[in-house]
Formats: structure tokens, C-alpha cells, sequence
């Protein structure tokens, strides 16, 4: 026959209210007999730590989880940084210029106010084909300046012409995003010329010829420049006055 336990019996012996002569000894715990905080405040703590221990771990899977999505994500995408930029290196004393790029404004400006355009702004650099940088070479620019299609054309004269010798040439000089360059202003008044051409457009070559007298640089491609009178359209640009009764077409 099983002898019958009251559960009061069993609660007191595990969680004995005296902490004289409960095994259980705590620090910090209370000694006061009438409290009963002390065993109850230690399963408290426990289930505490063991809570915050939990949370603390799915805490740091979550983010190991998310610094290795963060880290996939940048290791596909991440490029190196570009190498740092070197200067460029001069040309060395002996090159000679072989080649000429020649760049130029296409809507020349009009200075006087007449509505003819006058003043052409351009800009030539000087080539070694041997180095990469633009270069400085004593010499003289000629430009012409040519009605459509005479450039091929043997025997063409040039509307206008200049020649950029001895100090205009020196003051030329400048620098620009490829090296050494030359900048010119070529105004069509220059020389007692005139701007009131009967032309839409025309065509501009220049040569370089060095003072050394050796082969001349020719410009790889004709520069095609606006010029002729412009009117002022209401609710549109400057426009190029034409003859209805050609077949030119619209001038923008």
C-alpha cells in the first residue's frame, strides 16, 4: 500500500521557504524566512539567461545569415579602382611634326553686327606619329577658306586666306586636353576682306610649313563653317537667308 504524500510536503522540500536548512544556498539570496522570492528569483534568473542565451544566438545567425547575403552581393558587383592617372610625358627634342588635327568652330561669330558672320575661332595640334602628346614646332599655319567642293578642285581660289607667321604664331600657343596647341581667331575682315558672301557654307583647310623648310603638314579633313547672312525668324534661330526659287532647301 502506497503511503500518501500531500503536495504541500513535496513543494516544501523542493523549494524550502527556510534557508537555514535548505541544501539550496544562493548568494545574494534572501534569509528572511517569510519571503519566498529567493528560490522562486533563481529559476527566474535561470529561465532569464537561458532566454536572453537564445535570443542572443538567433541574434547572431540572423546576422551572419544577412552579412554573408551582404557580402555575396558586393563581391558579384565590386570593381577594383582605377590605376591613378600618370602625366603625360613630353615629346622628346627631336620630334618633328608629321601629322596636324584640326579642329573648327562651325558657326563662325558676327563682330559687327551686319548679320554676316566674320570671325572664325579654330584650333590645330601638331602630331609626331613616332609619340602620342601634341607638340610645339617653329614654323607658319595657313588656312583657306573655300566655296563648296573647290578644295579638289585644280585651280580654285580661296574666298579668303591667312598666314600665322613670327609673333601671331608664337602667341598662338596654348594647351589643351591632347597637349601643346594653337589657337586662332581668323576674322574674314582681315587684309581688306569682306564677310557679305553669297554662300551658305564653305570649306576651310589649313598647312603647317616648318621654319626648317621641310615637307609641309596638310590638315587630314576640311573643316565646313556656316557663313552668309542670317535674319532673325520670330520663334526661331538665326537662320540663313536664301532664294525661294533655288532648290538648296530649308537652312536650320
Amino acid at each position: 500500500m502506497h503511503a500518501f504524500i500531500e503536495p504541500s510536503a513535496i513543494r516544501e522540500q523542493m523549494f524550502p521557504t527556510d534557508l537555514e536548512t535548505s541544501p539550496i544556498r544562493t548568494y545574494g539570496a534572501t534569509r528572511n524566512p517569510r519571503s519566498a522570492g529567493g528560490p522562486r528569483m533563481i529559476c527566474s534568473t535561470f529561465i532569464s539567461m537561458i532566454r536572453f542565451a537564445a535570443a542572443a544566438a538567433v541574434l547572431g545567425a540572423c546576422t551572419a545569415m544577412l552579412w554573408g547575403c551582404e557580402t555575396t552581393r558586393l563581391s558579384g558587383y565590386y570593381r577594383p579602382l582605377p590605376p591613378k592617372p600618370r602625366p603625360l610625358q613630353p615629346a622628346p627634342p627631336d620630334a618633328r611634326a608629321d601629322a596636324l588635327v584640326l579642329n573648327v568652330s562651325p558657326a563662325p561669330q558676327d563682330t559687327d553686327g551686319n548679320g554676316y558672320p566674320d570671325l572664325i575661332n579654330a584650333t590645330a595640334h601638331l602630331f609626331d606619329r613616332r609619340y602620342p602628346p601634341a607638340i610645339y614646332q617653329d614654323g607658319a599655319f595657313i588656312f583657306a577658306m573655300f566655296a563648296p567642293g573647290d578644295v579638289s578642285r585644280p585651280g580654285a581660289e580661296p574666298l579668303h586666306e591667312w598666314r600665322i607667321d613670327n609673333e601671331q604664331f608664337q602667341r598662338a600657343r596654348g594647351r589643351s586636353a591632347f597637349g601643346q596647341c594653337y589657337r586662332f581667331r581668323l576674322s574674314m575682315l582681315d587684309n581688306g576682306g569682306t564677310d557679305e558672301v553669297a554662300l551658305p557654307v564653305a570649306d576651310i583647310v589649313c598647312v603647317f610649313e616648318p621654319a626648317d623648310r621641310g615637307e609641309p603638314t596638310w590638315s587630314g579633313e576640311v573643316a565646313t563653317i556656316q557663313i552668309g547672312r542670317r535674319v532673325r525668324v520670330p520663334r526661331f534661330h538665326w537662320q540663313v537667308e536664301r532664294d525661294p526659287s533655288t532648290d538648296l532647301g530649308a537652312w536650320p
